[in-house]
């Protein structure tokens, strides 16, 4: 009779991870350096630049701005809030 260790050689370890045998189950190079791989840097965008609404308006209530073919009025509401309209 052959013991349940001896065998272990001859079972697919995949099968025995799928089992949750953790103290049996090794894992190959691959998979650890798979694993251990760092992830990939994020690129870091510039930041935006800050226009302060003031040099926008200068000292009007509402603009219109221009963007390709499209007119927008960028406007400030009676609450002090600034709305884009198409």
């Amino acid at each position: 009779m052959v013991a349940f260790h001896d065998c272990l050689g001859r079972i697919d370890m995949r099968f025995l991870k799928s089992l949750n045998f953790g103290t049996y189950v090794t894992m190959s190079e691959q998979e650890k350096t798979e694993h251990l791989s760092p992830e990939p840097a994020l690129e870091q965008e510039t930041p935006a630049d800050v226009i302060g609404s003031d040099s926008i308006l200068k000292g009007k209530q509402e603009v219109l701005i221009q963007h390709g073919e499209t007119t927008y009025r960028l406007r400030i509401t009676q609450n002090g809030k600034l709305i884009l309209c198409k």
